[in-house]
């Protein structure tokens, strides 16, 4: 028993202390732990009554190291409670305890309205799901805004139902959200020029269907996490280029959310671990040495400008995939640019803060959302 527990929290302490990037090993410890660390607490609970009782049986050694792992351990989950707690106090919101046991919000729309092809090619669907409003005067109060959501999974995993909670979120707020499909790499085809065409693509369609589904064209914002962060970036920052043949022409946006997104693929390339750099090569179909434009093309650093749209950037400092810096160095470069933007940094959070519907940092994201929406989409 004792033994369990002390495997349990030395690897919990690992990832939440120490930076993921050296191996694949720390690197799931940080992604696991930086998801479930408040329940660790129980944890913290069991080290201080196996102190209590190898102090009374004498055990001297037993209690002192399970008392400076518990110690440790308190240390690491309390890192980023504060970083939460700080990110709400900035964004203004309370953080709700009991939502870390809930699977999904209470309120909104819990499916999609349906399911729609936006684009085929080559014999390949790619579909959206839209989901609708939760009724039509939130869609009012919202001024029919909505948002293309882009998933994440490094270019080469994911799929549209992704982050499902967030939408019906979202939906409750009034918002209409389209949560896209795109084409993926894969180690026989690279998808770095067809990702963002697909992404822009959808775009066009949204345009073209607002009547449909009852939406403002002029309020229509694009969000992700991580690779859809990079891509709904590029297409946001991209709007001016000409659309994809066979797509809706207008392909602009009114403004771009990125969750911890890599915004300069080289540097993600010289600075992050082997998983990330393996899935940026996949992707990428080559280094950045053997194609160095194409590393720049596809990061959204090189097609900032003083006409690119707001942009709200949130990142967790302990990311263990995505350095931090890729969002300090975009924001950097929106500010010379002139472009209003928002740079939210949650102290220890790791990289997927948001993939569990209830996690404290995720509430304080999601409160950044609305009030960067409610700002500079919906207003």
């Amino acid at each position: 028993m004792v033994t369990l527990w002390v495997v349990v929290v030395a690897i919990s302490i690992l990832g939440l202390l120490l930076p993921a990037y050296p191996g694949k090993f720390l690197l799931a410890a940080g992604l696991l732990t930086g998801l479930v660390y408040p329940f660790l607490t129980v944890a913290v609970i069991v080290g201080i009554v196996i102190v209590l009782l190898a102090w009374k049986r004498g055990r001297r050694v037993v209690a002192t190291v399970a008392a400076a792992l518990s110690v440790l351990l308190a240390i690491g989950i309390a890192w980023p409670t504060v970083g939460a707690v700080a990110a709400a106090e900035q964004a203004k919101t309370q953080l709700s305890v009991s939502q870390l046991l809930q699977s999904a919000p209470t309120e909104g729309s819990p499916a999609p309205l349906e399911t729609q092809t936006y684009r085929t090619v080559d014999g390949e669907d790619l579909d959206v799901d839209v989901w609708a409003p939760v009724s039509e005067e939130a869609a009012e109060k919202a001024n029919h805004a909505s948002l293309v959501y882009v998933f994440g999974g490094g270019w080469v995993a994911g799929d549209r139902t992704m982050w499902s909670p967030f939408f019906q979120y979202l939906t409750a707020q009034g918002i209409t959200v389209f949560s896209i499909d795109y084409r993926l790499s894969t180690a026989e085809q690279a998808s770095w020029s067809t990702s963002i065409s697909d992404v822009r693509c959808a775009i066009g369609w949204v345009h073209e269907e607002a009547d449909t589904y009852d939406i403002d064209p002029k309020r229509i914002a694009i969000s992700g996490g991580s690779a859809g962060a990079n891509l709904a970036l590029l297409a946001g920052y991209t709007s001016d280029e000409p659309a994809p043949d066979g797509c809706g022409t207008d392909t602009s946006v009114r403004a771009v959310i990125d969750y911890y997104g890599p915004t300069d693929l080289a540097a993600v390339e010289a600075e992050a671990g082997s998983t990330v750099v393996d899935m940026l090569h996949t992707y990428l179909g080559a280094t950045a040495a053997e194609e160095p434009e194409r590393y720049a093309e596809l990061s959204p650093l090189t097609h900032v400008s003083p006409s690119s749209p707001p942009t709200l950037i949130i990142h967790g400092t302990h990311d263990g995939m995505v350095p931090t810096n890729q969002s300090e160095r975009l924001a950097a470069a929106l500010d010379d640019a002139g472009v209003k933007n928002h740079l939210v940094l949650i102290g220890g959070a790791q990289h997927g803060f948001d993939m569990i519907w209830g996690t404290l940092a995720g509430q304080a994201a999601r409160a950044e959302v609305m009030s960067f929406m409610e700002r500079y989409v919906i207003g």
